[in-house]
């Protein structure tokens, strides 16, 4: 099993090291304050000078002195995936991502809400090239950069539900209605300003309106900030354009609504972004067992058994609604003319392990209470039958 990092304070969730290399290449300057190893070209390796954590397929981050940095495209290549290069950008598309990063950066500021983003540069790939042109990563310094479709797997697979208090419960249900309704607010905010998050649906692409696309950190004040990134389909509207041009705004921003809320009702990881995250094996039955085993009760049982049954009792049924809370809070949101001024506190949050441990003693007195009650025809089986009927 592959071993996850601890992440910067700025993260949620633990992530996979990787590493970065110098490389040939120039760096072209967004802004005057970058760090000076930003200054010379990198790209991701399988073993190198530098460590960092991993963001996605094509991406890694990068923790300076305490802040963190985002390189977009860092792993450059000349294969082909659709209309890029694999693993990197041609240097004109990071320059027109970074320019609708920079636009919708404004719109949300003017409106209140702090981004996590800020564009400081590009590592151009001179000797790489893609159809004539250099390829390049996107530099962005960041706030944080926790996914939404992550934070939200976590938690599924890591908290039995069932075992929770009133009082945890409710801690999860204003962190998750928070979440859901500034999501919704971003949104809203991005389509007023005449954008739409992203076109490449219409040539049967897969949309970058998705929950792996909504990143949450810590904002400035202390508290939880949510953003919306992933800029390189998105499409800016001239005011007053014609008909034809208006109802392809108003399709493709419906459609920005509609596949995010697709998405969201999906129970995983979205597979760009499950690279991030974990071994496939279930988080939540490994952490159930090694509770279980300090019950004397179930000397006799075969514990991931008895682990798996318990979980799939009492988890499932709420982490259906855990989606929905999410959903019906962006819809909220999306349709609200003004920010909440509901604020949740970053430290209330992490680590969310916090809340995992918080369970422990009721899960064990909860297990004890229904081994109590269970026959030799319930389905808790003792060993050595292995099997769950």
């Amino acid at each position: 099993m592959e071993k996850l990092s601890p992440a910067p304070k700025s993260l949620l969730v633990p992530r996979r090291r990787i590493f970065f290399t110098p490389s040939d290449g120039q760096f072209v300057s967004l802004s005057e304050a970058v760090p000076d190893l930003i200054k010379q070209p990198h790209v991701r390796v399988p073993a190198g000078e530098i460590t960092g954590f991993e963001s996605g397929k094509r991406s890694g981050l990068m923790e300076i002195d305490g802040d963190l940095y985002k390189a977009k495209g860092c792993r450059p290549t000349s294969k082909t995936i659709g209309y890029e290069p694999w693993g990197t950008q041609s240097f004109p598309l990071a320059q027109y991502e970074a320019d609708r990063v920079l636009e919708g950066r404004e719109a949300f500021i003017k409106e209140g809400l702090e981004y996590p983003l800020e564009p400081i540069g590009f590592w151009v790939y001179n000797h790489i090239l893609f159809k004539g042109e250099p390829t390049a990563a996107t530099l962005y310094k960041a706030k944080g950069y926790t996914r939404l479709d992550e934070l939200l797997w976590l938690m599924e697979t890591s908290i039995p539900f069932g075992y929770l208090s009133v009082e945890s419960k409710n801690v999860l249900t204003g962190l998750l209605e928070h979440l859901g309704f500034i999501s919704g607010q971003m949104l809203q905010i991005f389509h007023r300003n005449n954008f739409s998050w992203d076109s490449s649906w219409k040539d049967g692409s897969p949309s970058n309106a998705h929950p792996g696309n909504i990143v949450i950190f810590p904002d400035s004040r202390g508290n939880t900030g949510v953003g919306i990134v992933d800029f390189d389909n998105s499409i800016t509207y001239q005011q007053g354009d014609d008909g034809d041009e208006e109802e392809s705004k108003s399709e493709s921003q419906r459609h920005d609504v509609s596949n995010l809320k697709g998405w969201l009702r999906q129970p995983k990881v979205i597979s760009r972004a499950r690279l991030i995250t974990y071994d496939p094996e279930n988080i939540a039955s490994r952490l159930a067992t090694k509770i279980l085993s300090r019950i004397p009760e179930l000397t006799d049982y075969e514990l991931p058994t008895v682990a798996e049954y318990l979980l799939e009792k009492l988890h499932t049924r709420y982490s259906a609604s855990l989606r929905s809370q999410v959903i019906d809070a962006l819809t909220w949101g999306y349709g609200e003319a003004t920010l909440s001024d509901d604020k949740i506190p970053w430290d209330d949050i992490q680590p969310i392990s916090r809340i995992i441990k918080a369970t422990r003693t009721e899960f064990i007195t909860k297990t004890r209470e229904i081994l109590s009650t269970h026959t030799s025809k319930d389905r808790l089986i003792r060993s050595p039958t292995l099997i769950c009927r």
